[in-house]
């Protein structure tokens, strides 16, 4: 996935492949640290925009607009650029609510609790299965899901 950080519909960093660790922003073509969230307006997309070179091959602008490019889909809350970003955070919401001791203690029992949490998993399950369905249609039919 991508980031797009951007004053006055204008991209003024594109990072692509982006990782957020905090403040800091890490792509495969560039990385930004102590980034001021109250400075800058963020988008994540799928899309890359297409740049504009000086004579001297530096990228000094973009062709498209902020607006131009598609945001990135949101699967709860959180922005997913694959259907493995959809598979964590799956994981991630399970954790929030079982940690691993008590994912443990219920496999064992087996009995109502363990129902109530079988039922709260396969509605993730499925809400994940329908969300990859949607937006990563490509990766459904070549049998990744």
């Amino acid at each position: 996935m991508n980031l797009i950080l951007y004053k006055d519909n204008s991209i003024k960093y594109f990072i692509k492949d982006c990782v957020s660790k905090g403040s800091s922003y890490i792509g495969s073509n560039m990385r930004l640290d102590g980034v001021n969230s109250s400075r800058w307006s963020f988008k994540w997309t799928l899309e890359v925009p297409t740049p504009i070179y000086d004579k001297e091959d530096k990228v000094i602008g973009y062709e498209e607009s902020v607006s131009e490019l598609q945001e990135a889909p949101k699967f709860i809350d959180t922005f997913v650029g694959s259907i493995e970003d959809v598979d964590t955070v799956i994981k991630k919401e399970v954790s929030i609510k079982y940690n691993i001791e008590d994912e443990l203690k219920l496999l064992r029992r087996k009995d109502k609790e363990f129902d109530e949490y079988n039922l709260f998993v396969e509605a993730l399950v499925q809400q994940g299965r329908d969300f990859k369905e949607k937006y990563f249609k490509e990766s459904v039919i070549n049998g990744t899901l």
